[in-house]
């Protein structure tokens, strides 16, 4: 076998291998716009013919997904959108690994308004920090990834 197919089949052997997650280990599991499946049996594996949604001002780009709220600690907060400094453990960990399914972790972004006047600088940060989202319907969410 040549150098090319064997390191062809050993990533392709890494991505559809199960790997067993607990609420401790999802966190890096769940890297930003790599979608994730989760199995009934605990055990999480790349779903590569799924691309993640973007989140732009609140609002996905694809219906077929639906963003997890609930989780945030922040005070008198119970959106989706979660702070920078949060992760993906506690409770949000326990729910998406005891629901089977399709998962991203997502950049919130949004559109910056403090820009100089005739000019594309902008003097804001536009990451409003991330979210979880779970795919509701597969047949949309196959094709062209927003950021390619």
């Amino acid at each position: 076998m040549g150098l090319a197919r064997r390191i062809l089949a050993e990533c392709v052997a890494a991505v559809s291998t199960r790997t067993v997650a607990t609420p401790d280990t999802l966190n890096g599991i769940m890297e930003f716009d790599h979608v994730i499946r989760v199995h009934g049996d605990g055990t999480v594996t790349a779903e590569l013919d799924v691309y993640a949604p973007c989140l732009d001002d609140g609002e996905l780009d694809n219906s077929g997904w639906t963003m997890m709220g609930g989780y945030s600690g922040q005070y008198g907060y119970r959106g989706p959108v979660m702070h920078a400094s949060e992760y993906i453990g506690g409770g949000m960990a326990r729910g998406i690994l005891a629901e089977p399914g399709v998962y991203v972790a997502i950049v919130a972004n949004y559109t910056c308004t403090d820009c100089e006047p005739d000019t594309d600088h902008c003097e804001c940060d536009t990451v409003d920090g991330w979210a979880v989202a779970r795919l509701d319907s597969p047949a949309e969410c196959k094709g062209a990834c927003c950021h390619d």
